[in-house]
């Protein structure tokens, strides 16, 4: 209730400032304030919402919403890659956002061209100041980590549009050489082999690759190479990469062109890795790497007579295995100088005291007599034993691998397979200090020694010698000090201070960038993969964006893309050129998704934050129109008093931080289903609550889908 004639100045004249023109009570001067001239002004955004909720609203501002429909939805496509969702439609409409908007303003006062930039001045004044800037908060202090979200959209023209109802799907980088390892379960890839299904490791864990794309790439491209994973990625420049400053510690995504080498004490990037784990595994099953027939504990191999009666054969082994430090020891041996033949396995080894370790661990983990037909080698006969090791850990010296159930093992049965590993084919190098070194042939095996020796805290390097095709994994200094049993007494290289080339922070291991090398421009053939946003070469890259298109009716459309970095106009050219499109506006505008309950201080001396100004934007789908009309209500409710339209905000918005919580694990690549899980439930089933305010239906498979690929 506003007691004498109050004097208001409307800073912005977007649906916020339109609207609240239209809703003030008697009593109330107002005058809007608009930095664009009223030749430029325009109102952006796709222009969708839900018409059965937003009627009323528009009504009270004495307007029919109805006469501005420009679409009504029925079905949106959601094109997850490997899957398709169809969410049917509850009212979920396009309208002339700029025409509702514009005629909100006709008779009213409105300054055009006018740039305000504090509460006094020209507006000294006016009793009150509303600051409805949007994103630019312009009369507000600045937001403290604030988040937004770059976004380019088209307005286009076509009689070729390929959809008659609204879409929304992630959209990929294609930003990575074929050539480029991926970190895949088990072994590694290069990225043009890698398929849908295929599991890979990505900062939120081990995760399936949904979809796969490529396209020609004509420009530049830069080759990475960090110091402990000797393999170069190759980047597009524009292609994100999850880094640590190091002199100043902070963490987030850089583009692959703006990345620095480390020679100096503190200057440079630091790529990241994190380190793999897997859930425990105390004991082996048999059967489940091979077939076989149980009969109760015992698997024995199965045989058929002429009958095609099956029948349990000769030489059973028992179907349970406990993950022993003895297993891990055996495993590593076997690893590093077994071999499977047709009908078993063999290890082979010229030292008498491994050869009789070997026979005597065989024999009591198995239960089968180790057989000496030659010197230097030990048999064991097992059609069962020789399809679990060759499932297990490949088959051939090119082909061994480190299973990933390993990372899984107790630490004493993990550290009993890498002392395996060493005691089989590694060697103590001394270089005023010392050095132990694995070599193989296998480059799935060396990665995978890699990534075990940093799942049990030892930080090794990998490399790859291409003149003798081997590759190499070496540990000095500390790290060495829970593998000096190995080799006995070793010497190792004095503590200096903190490492210079890497450090561990919170699961993940952060390393110096080695070399930066431009490629000149070339037409190459590029990729990427769909996954949770992120997955591991040598260092963990970022992976997708995100695209919509919202139909206007009449041959025309609003065709969008935007991503935390802004990696977007490739797929909207892409579009444009594909359906042979007349852009008719071209708009880039980021959206800020910091929720109420970050975005404070809502007041400023007579100055008061309302709509997008203060985050009353969605989320979880960018949506800002009718939270701003609502928070407009909340202002008018609420004239004189500013702590209550403050608990008011907080409160009808609360659910917007929850969101949030959401989006900043995503975009700062701690996302965990289990973490976030309740917080998930609880968006869930406010947008459930709320299918009206929406315009969609909300089904929890779809939910889980969404908002697990986002």
């Amino acid at each position: 209730m506003v007691s004498t004639t109050l004097k208001l100045a409307v800073v912005g004249a977007g649906v916020a400032g339109a609207y609240m023109m239209n809703r003030l009570p008697a009593g109330v001067e107002a005058e809007a304030f608009e930095m664009r001239t009223e030749k430029n002004w325009y109102t952006v955004c796709a222009w969708g919402t839900s018409q059965p909720f937003i009627r009323d609203m528009v009504k009270q501002a004495g307007f029919n919403f109805d006469d501005y429909v420009l679409h009504k939805g029925k079905k949106m496509r959601v094109d997850l890659g490997d899957d398709e969702l169809n969410i049917n439609l509850t009212g979920l409409v396009t309208y002339d956002k700029h025409r509702l908007t514009e005629d909100m303003l006709k008779g009213k006062k409105v300054h055009w061209g006018a740039q305000v930039k504090e509460a006094n001045g020209n507006l000294a004044g006016f009793d009150k100041v509303v600051d409805a800037t949007g994103l630019q908060r312009s009369l507000l202090p600045k937001i403290k980590d604030d988040l937004v979200v770059p976004s380019l959209e088209y307005q286009v023209k076509s009689k070729k549009l390929p959809y008659d109802d609204f879409v929304i799907k992630p959209y990929p980088g294609l930003c990575v050489t074929g050539e480029t390892l991926v970190m895949t379960n088990p072994g590694t890839k290069p990225i043009r082999e890698v398929r849908a299904g295929d599991r890979i490791l990505t900062m939120a864990g081990w995760t399936d690759v949904t979809k796969t794309y490529n396209r020609k790439h004509t420009g530049e491209v830069f080759e990475i190479t960090p110091y402990l994973c000797d393999f170069p990625v190759g980047l597009t420049p524009g292609h994100l990469v999850w880094v640590m400053d190091r002199k100043s510690g902070k963490v987030g995504w850089k583009e692959a062109q703006n990345l620095r080498e480390c020679h100096g004490k503190r200057s440079g990037d630091y790529v990241a890795m994190p380190i793999p784990s897997y859930p425990d595994v105390h004991s082996l099953r048999v059967s489940d790497h091979t077939k076989g027939l149980l009969v109760g504990e015992m698997l024995y191999p199965m045989g058929r007579n002429q009958f095609e009666a099956e029948f349990a054969y000769r030489q059973p082994i028992k179907n349970e295995i406990k993950a022993t430090p003895e297993l891990g020891e055996f495993f590593g041996l076997y690893i590093s100088q077994g071999n499977a033949f047709h009908n078993g396995i063999i290890l082979s080894n010229y030292n008498p005291t491994i050869m009789a370790q070997m026979k005597g661990l065989g024999e009591r983990l198995f239960g089968i007599e180790g057989k000496q037909y030659v010197p230097h080698q030990i048999q064991f006969n097992s059609t069962l034993l020789r399809r679990m090791f060759v499932e297990l850990f490949g088959e051939g010296a090119y082909n061994k691998r480190i299973p990933r159930i390993a990372l899984g093992f107790p630490r004493d049965v993990k550290l009993a397979l890498i002392r395996g590993l060493f005691r089989g084919e590694g060697c103590r190098e001394r270089k005023g200090y010392d050095f132990l070194s694995y070599t193989t042939k296998s480059r799935g095996l060396a990665i995978g020694l890699w990534q075990l020796l940093l799942n049990v805290g030892v930080v090794s390097s990998v490399s790859h010698s291409r003149s003798s095709r081997s590759f190499r994994v070496r540990a000095s200094g500390r790290q060495l000090e829970m593998l000096g049993d190995i080799f006995g007494q070793l010497k190792l290289a004095p503590r200096v201070g903190a490492p210079r080339k890497y450090l561990v922070r919170d699961g993940v291991l952060y390393f110096a960038v080695r070399k930066v090398h431009r490629l000149e421009a070339a037409e190459r053939q590029v990729y990427d993969l769909e996954t949770n946003g992120s997955y591991t070469t040598s260092f963990v890259v970022h992976n997708c964006g995100y695209w919509w298109y919202f139909p206007l009716g009449e041959g025309v459309a609003h065709v969008g893309a935007g991503d935390i970095q802004g990696r977007y106009r490739y797929e909207l050219d892409d579009f444009v050129k594909k359906y042979d499109c007349e852009v008719l506006r071209r708009i880039g505008r980021p959206v800020r998704v910091t929720p109420p309950k970050f975005a404070e201080p809502f007041f400023d001396g007579k100055v008061v934050g309302v709509g997008e100004s203060i985050g009353t934007v969605y989320p979880m789908l960018g949506e800002g129109i009718i939270p701003s009309m609502q928070c407009v209500n909340l202002f008018v409710d609420h004239l004189d008093d500013r702590e209550g339209y403050r608990r008011a905000v907080l409160d009808h918005f609360a659910i917007y931080a929850k969101v949030y919580e959401f989006i900043r694990a995503k975009v700062e690549n701690r996302f965990s289903l289990i973490r976030m899980w309740p917080t998930l439930l609880s968006i869930y089933w406010y947008m459930r609550e709320n299918e009206k305010r929406y315009g969609l239906q909300t089904r929890m498979s779809d939910f889980y889908k969404i908002a697990t690929r986002l």
